[in-house]
């Protein structure tokens, strides 16, 4: 799991952490606490209140794939990824290098559902 300085970066925007303020944390996500300078995973603290000092969800790639919609679950009962994400996937134009799976998924997931690509620093619109 990637809690790099860098993904933590690319994932403190309103696009992945709305949602996530929304619905709330869950047992097993990852959360960046600002406060204590470290990413840790949340292990269902019934009072805990998420968002509330500042704390950043951190994704799985589980949970990016789980953003777009284009992964299945197969005959074996473990998720697949489709011909059709790997095909989107090959074909863009990656503007940077990406240090995980995490940080690739997390960019594809901004430019399938946002438009947006990372130029090194900020999520920017095309």
């Amino acid at each position: 799991m990637d809690t790099s300085e860098q993904y933590i970066k690319m994932c403190d925007y309103p696009e992945i952490q709305g949602p996530k303020r929304e619905g709330g944390v869950v047992h097993g996500d990852y959360i960046y606490s600002p406060s204590l300078g470290n990413a840790d995973i949340f292990c269902g603290n019934p009072s805990y209140r998420y968002g509330m000092m500042g704390e950043i969800w951190l994704p799985r790639q589980s949970q990016l794939q789980e953003m777009v919609e284009l992964v299945v679950t197969g005959q074996t009962g473990y998720p697949e990824v489709s011909a059709a994400v790997l095909d989107k996937l090959n074909n863009y134009q990656w503007h940077g290098f990406f240090k995980s799976m995490e940080q690739l998924w997390l960019a594809f997931v901004m430019k399938e559902k946002f438009s947006k690509t990372w130029d090194g620093d900020k999520w920017a619109r095309e």
